[in-house]
């Protein structure tokens, strides 16, 4: 629909109110810089058009399934509420459970009747553990001599390991192990089994656009119409469709000979090039010239 650079009334029929191309103008010119001064006044707006452009957004929620066990040593388990840190919903039903948002999550399901008192995992049921600091010797290299036997010149024995070069290991007191922290010594532990799920979601953006950048409308909020459940794969708990409009305004203009489009979306102005200020349009070249001349400065050993 051809208007001239005044405010106009755009056409009932689409539901512009009159200078809507002057609005969209104004507002784009004052949200970026560069853009030339006399913009509103110069442009000449050739058609302002409404269009109806839709955003979906596919989500699904996967999970996967790890069978893991809890152990505490047997005076731990007493002093703790074991069932507490797990799910009230027990593994075999932990379909039933369907998380409301669609984020990273990790939780744990109970299987019942699974506890048990066992032999230690980490010591195999000796309640000691090989001394990790001498690898189960009792003895590490003397740290004043650094493991010659001798004072820094040679002439004497080493006071602090008397000439053995290694001294009794302080985390074992030199017997080559330590208790074991896991069943704290007693070669047993509580055990109760579960299952640990966790959930992977993902997001996708499919548009429909017409005469609009994809771009602009997968970046757009627009207006929720619907949320569509889609069948599940077998790794998925979740698995749905929000399907969005995004109206958008088109602006199509002419300056200094030149034609330009402004399109109006979720109440922003966004152009893919416009009419440049002289500033914009010669800081390029002038950076350059300036690299130009620092280099040239640089070269002479003038700078």
């Amino acid at each position: 629909m051809a208007t001239t650079g005044e405010d106009q009334d755009v056409g009932g029929d689409d539901g512009f109110i009159e200078g809507a191309e002057t609005e969209i103008l104004e507002q784009y010119a004052d949200g970026n810089w560069g853009v030339v001064n006399d913009l509103v006044d110069e442009a000449k707006p050739t058609n302002l058009e409404g269009v109806e452009c839709t955003k979906r957004i596919h989500r699904t929620l996967a999970f996967d399934d790890e069978d893991r066990f809890i152990e505490l040593a047997p005076n731990e388990a007493q002093r703790t509420d074991v069932q507490s840190e797990f799910m009230d919903v027990h593994a075999a039903d932990r379909d039933s459970f369907v998380p409301d948002a669609f984020e990273s999550l990790e939780l744990d399901f109970p299987i019942p009747e699974s506890e048990r008192v066992d032999v230690c995992t980490n010591c195999d049921g000796n309640g000691r553990n090989r001394c990790t600091n001498c690898d189960g010797s009792g003895a590490n290299r003397c740290g004043r001599c650094n493991g010659s036997g001798t004072n820094s010149d040679q002439s004497a024995t080493c006071s602090k390991c008397g000439g053995s070069g290694t001294v009794v290991c302080d985390s074992c007191s030199g017997n080559g192990s330590t208790t074991c922290g896991t069943c704290d010594g007693t070669g047993e532990t509580y055990k109760m089994d579960f299952v640990r799920r966790s959930y992977d979601p993902t997001e996708t953006v499919e548009v429909e656009t017409d005469r609009t950048p994809d771009k602009y409308v997968e970046d757009a909020e627009g207006e929720k119409i619907t949320t569509e459940k889609n069948a599940t794969a077998d790794d998925e708990i979740r698995n749905e469709t929000e399907i969005r409009e995004v109206p958008v305004s088109i602006l199509d203009y002419e300056y200094d000979g030149d034609e330009y489009t402004v399109y109006h979306v979720d109440g922003e102005p966004r152009a893919r090039s416009y009419p440049k200020s002289t500033t914009r349009k010669v800081l390029p070249f002038a950076v350059v010239g300036i690299g130009v001349v620092v280099a040239a400065l640089w070269y002479f050993n003038i700078i």
